[in-house]
């Protein structure tokens, strides 16, 4: 699936070219000047005193974003004056919908943290949206019995079968009792990581409030990430796809991990998860993947705590020791890294509460500490009309104030997105509990 990284939005006035012209011309300089200039930053600490008023404004701005449709609005490009939005392909309405029901299951997690209720409304009502976007999908016998033998997982041959299978009607049913998230009714664009952040935003929505009221979706939402996965693998991105992807991978695993621990009883997610946990794992330990390696860390955690199986302990060090010395790519340094330190953080918390893993954690908090002072920085202040760089340019706008704790996507890139609110919110979250473990 392509998850673009930037909005690139034009005006009526203004060609695309004209634009990027302006753009470079105004942010090169000051990009460069911060990738040369960052190490000579002060050094910032875990868990700083300042960091709770980060974490409000930031849920503050993503609740407040909330349009008439329901949806929160998207990103702004500064630039432009302007959001880039939906998209028109396939996957950037995944990417879309993923973002929107990725933040709503942010904000829930900040709602179990915070117990602040003013965003209770907000994230109902996305719930209540991503339940109605939901399409009904299910296997077929047929299928479960050439999944289960193991046809489906055949190394060659695999775009003619892919076909042949969904000319059979062999890789899902648009129809039964479980559902995907998807946007404008297209199986096209019902990506399994969008399922699966959506049920993990009303399990955490479930777990901070008692509210029961979206039972029936989430149990749909369960099957229906049942319905993508292949026994003895992963999950299938889409319905009509034979292949897995590491964000797919790291999402479902994240809230078949929540929903087991939520509701034990359930002996079919349960069952999924014992031979899940072991592939997955192993997969990954093989190949690590910068996409897969918060999710996994996340979940990995959630599955620590509910089973006490030092299994996942071991995974969680082994992914750590891989990504602490991870070095990013040039075009990446100046990035927002907040998706990346949730991973370290995370890592970080675990490992400060166990015997043996001093020198990893202390490797761990130094590059959260790196990454953060990069990212802390990159949150819009409150009341802000201008931007200063330490180049000693500066940036004006009347519509800094609009998005006001928002989070930008590099300190030379005036654009913001609500994924990157919502995965610094969480990051700073995650940062909390480093403290209590050490």
């Amino acid at each position: 699936m392509v998850r673009p990284t930037r909005g690139h939005a034009v005006t009526a006035s203004a060609s695309k070219h004209a634009i990027d012209v302006a753009r470079s011309k105004l942010l090169l300089p000051i990009m460069m000047v911060l990738v040369v200039l960052a190490p000579a930053l002060p050094s910032a600490s875990i868990a700083r005193a300042d960091d709770i008023d980060q974490i409000r404004l930031a849920a503050r701005q993503l609740a407040g974003s909330q349009l008439s449709s329901g949806m929160l609005d998207f990103d702004f490009d500064f630039v432009t004056g302007r959001g880039s939005g939906l998209g028109s392909s396939d996957g950037e309405r995944s990417a879309y919908i993923a973002r929107e029901a990725g933040t709503t299951y942010l904000l829930a997690k900040y709602l179990t943290w915070s117990k602040d209720t003013s965003s209770a409304p907000v994230i109902r009502r996305l719930i209540t949206i991503l339940a109605s976007l939901s399409l009904p999908v299910s296997k077929s016998v047929n299928q479960q019995l050439l999944e289960h033998a193991r046809i489906l997982s055949v190394p060659f041959g695999r775009s003619k079968l892919q076909s042949a299978l969904g000319y059979w009607g062999l890789l899902y049913r648009p129809n039964g009792q479980g559902r995907l998230l998807s946007y404008e009714s297209s199986y096209k664009a019902a990506w399994v990581g969008s399922t699966a952040l959506a049920l993990l935003a009303e399990m955490e929505y479930f777990r901070a409030t008692g509210d029961g009221q979206f039972a029936e979706i989430r149990l749909a939402w369960v099957e229906g990430l049942r319905t993508l996965h292949v026994p003895g693998r992963g999950f299938r991105e889409y319905p009509a796809s034979l292949d897995e992807a590491a964000y797919g991978n790291g999402e479902a695993w994240l809230a078949l991990a929540n929903y087991a621990a939520l509701f034990p009883g359930d002996e079919r997610v349960r069952e999924l998860l014992a031979n899940y946990d072991d592939y997955v794992m192993e997969t990954y330990s093989n190949a690590p993947n910068r996409q897969f390696f918060s999710w996994g860390a996340m979940s990995a955690a959630v599955r620590l705590g509910s089973t006490s199986d030092r299994k996942f302990e071991l995974f969680i060090a082994e992914q750590a020791r891989h990504f602490v010395d991870l070095e990013l790519p040039a075009a990446e340094r100046s990035d927002n890294s907040c998706a990346f330190v949730e991973g370290l953080a995370t890592a970080a918390s675990v490992l400060g509460k166990r015997d043996g893993y001093g020198d990893l954690s202390q490797k761990l908090i130094s590059r959260i500490e790196v990454e953060m002072r990069r990212n802390r920085g990159l949150q819009i202040p409150l009341g802000a009309s201008e931007l200063d760089f330490v180049s000693g340019a500066s940036f004006r706008s009347p519509r800094l104030a609009d998005h006001a704790g928002a989070y930008l996507m590099a300190p030379g890139n005036l654009y913001t997105r609500i994924d990157l609110t919502a995965h610094c919110l969480s990051a700073l979250v995650e940062m909390q509990s480093i403290a209590k473990a050490h």
